[in-house]
């Protein structure tokens, strides 16, 4: 995606996450090697779909899924995550010793 290509991955795990089915790439459903083929031929043989998602494909990543992003939403979820455990720590501390 950062190359500027489109992308042809599975519906599972994180992948639908980070390609919009349509916009930066095709996706098929996983252990269905026809649809693989048929998503492959049809990048292939249309050269403005594949520029169109290609360039939606960079643009994604410069914008919002590059390593920078990336690290502020992992540092948020550290942060909430240690927010909570602060304030359950420190309602156990004082239910145990006031």
């Amino acid at each position: 995606m950062q190359y500027g290509k489109p992308v042809v991955g599975c519906l599972t795990g994180g992948i639908p996450e980070v390609v919009e089915q349509g916009v930066e790439g095709l996706l098929v459903p996983p252990d269905q090697p026809e649809a693989l083929g048929a998503a492959l031929a049809r990048l292939m043989q249309d050269d403005e779909l594949r520029l169109r998602m290609g360039n939606a494909a960079r643009a994604r990543i410069h914008e919002r899924d590059n390593y920078q992003t990336m690290a502020a939403r992992l540092e948020e979820v550290y942060r909430r995550v240690i927010v909570k455990k602060g304030a359950q720590y420190k309602a156990r501390r004082k239910a145990l010793w006031g």
